[in-house]
């Protein structure tokens, strides 16, 4: 969840850029922003997505040790790991 906190946050960052370039008819850096900061977010969110897919248990034991928890958390992570392709 981490990474697509930052993927979120680095989107909304580039709205200003965006909207500044479009403001002032710079279209060619509108777009060398826009492509630029999506290929970040497409890191971050695929990073996520394969650590998820086959570490999903290391990822859970960084905030608890717990067995149980461990156990379900990375159930559910499976689930919400589908999402992490569509926010970058």
């Amino acid at each position: 969840m981490t990474l697509i906190i930052i993927a979120i946050g680095i989107n909304q960052g580039m709205q200003s850029i965006i909207g500044y370039n479009y403001g002032s008819n710079n279209y060619v850096s509108m777009k060398k922003a826009f492509i630029y900061l999506v290929k970040i977010a497409s890191v971050i969110s695929s990073v996520g997505f394969i650590l998820g897919c086959f570490m999903p248990d290391v990822l859970i034991r960084a905030f608890s040790y717990d067995v149980d928890l461990v156990a379900i958390s990375a159930i559910v992570l499976g689930y919400t790991k589908s999402s992490f392709v569509f926010v970058g």
